[in-house]
């Protein structure tokens, strides 16, 4: 991995790792023309607010993020 500098050209790339259930893995990279410089994976989760149960992720949030990343070019 290596640092990005002021006015590097970058690329960022967002993925789903896993489908989505009660949580959703992403994973996330940070290229400089075919040089990766960072990588990641996130899980986000979803709980009830009463009792931090997991619960499925409602169509209503996952519907518009599915979508953005639908839109991202394939990363390498």
């Amino acid at each position: 991995l290596q640092p990005a500098r002021l006015d590097d050209e970058l690329t960022i790339t967002v993925a789903a790792a896993a489908p989505p259930r009660a949580t959703l893995s992403l994973r996330q990279q940070a290229l400089r023309g075919e040089t990766l410089l960072a990588d990641s994976e996130i899980t986000l989760a979803c709980v009830e607010a009463g009792t931090f149960r997991p619960r499925r992720i409602p169509n209503t949030l996952l519907g518009p993020i599915i979508g953005a990343l639908a839109l991202q070019p394939s990363g390498p």
